[in-house]
């Protein structure tokens, strides 16, 4: 189920746990005309409660054959309406929001109107997304039928021997790039090939799944575990980003994250997947003044460092149904 948050303000999503929303259980934030989403099932309750204050916005009931909520300040409730939220506080005026925040409404309420006639010319669901929908910025490998193979060709070669620590030393932003421009590092710990062969196997069309055996060598695992060991692993967090993450029995795992600058070989497995990925490598490091992608909103790398997490006995990461949607904006 999607819930639309249609307010300029932040709110929280919470799950009713069957006392109310003081005993709810937090799900996800949804930020001014934003949205988020659970899985559920008909007859659940959820409340959408402004973050500043706690207080209780508006409220939904689940129904059959519909997954999308929307918590409209600025309308009237209309109970024939299964999708509307129920508001507790006054309707508010269309007028207090800047030019800016009525054009984000606007697109909410267009969105709202689109997701029924999708639904009415699929027979399916509602549209959870936003219409229209962005063009994907990077390549993406197709997903057409169980067993679809590709090939990638990669010049990062397996590591088979661990060099000596005194070559394991961080790299700098331009140590990164100037490698570009010269002969492999470290050929003499790598495996005797030209080049590394990689096999991409679907194994799930919709949602697209991709196997790649053999995308990381022994000593390359190793290496990576070695690393691990060595950093502060802190308990794992729930949540949406880092600022709105918060420890919760539902993950009891411990994480920590490792940096492709870490080591050569970390910056050569990162290499690895720009190459499967299709790629530039600069985009998966921190980019130099003149290093222009015009695409790109700013000299940040695209992707998250390498996650580790461990689970100790009785540790878990129990079943978790957040996910996220489009920024409106």
């Amino acid at each position: 189920a999607k819930f639309q948050n249609m307010s300029p303000e932040r709110l929280d999503l919470y799950w009713d746990a069957g006392d109310g929303p003081s005993s709810g259980r937090q799900i996800c934030p949804a930020g001014p005309f934003e949205s988020c989403g659970t899985s559920s099932f008909e007859s659940h309750v959820f409340y959408f409660v402004r973050h500043s204050t706690k207080e209780v916005v508006c409220s939904f009931r689940v129904v059959r054959d519909h997954s999308t909520y929307y918590c409209d300040p600025f309308t009237p409730y209309d109970p024939s309406d299964p999708s509307a939220g129920v508001l507790v506080e006054p309707v508010r005026s269309l007028d207090t929001l800047s030019e800016r925040e009525r054009e984000l409404y606007d697109a909410t309420v267009f969105n709202r109107q689109f997701a029924p006639i999708y639904k009415n010319f699929t027979g399916g669901n509602e549209w959870l997304g936003n219409f229209p929908t962005e063009k994907p910025k990077h390549f993406m490998w197709r997903a057409d039928y169980f067993g679809q193979e590709h090939h990638v060709e990669s010049a990062e070669t397996h590591f088979v021997d661990l060099p000596p620590d005194d070559l394991l030393v961080k790299l700098s932003t331009s140590d990164m790039r100037q490698r570009n421009s010269s002969s492999l590092p470290l050929r003499e710990w790598r495996e005797d090939a030209p080049k590394l062969n990689l096999t991409l196997k679907v194994i799930s069309v919709a949602p697209r799944i991709i196997q790649i055996d053999n995308f990381l060598s022994e000593v390359e695992v190793d290496h990576i575990l070695d690393l691990a060991q060595g950093r502060n692993m802190q308990r794992s967090t729930t949540g949406m980003g880092a600022k709105d993450s918060h420890v919760s029995d539902v993950r009891t795992s411990r994480t920590t994250w490792l940096p492709r600058f870490n080591t050569p070989i970390m910056d050569a497995i990162f290499r690895r997947g720009a190459d499967v990925l299709r790629i530039d490598e600069a985009l998966m490091r921190y980019r130099e003044p003149d290093e222009i992608y015009p695409d790109m909103p700013d000299q940040k790398p695209i992707n998250e460092d390498l996650q580790i997490v461990h689970y100790g006995p009785g540790q878990q990461y129990t079943a978790h149904h957040d996910f996220g949607y489009p920024d409106t904006r």
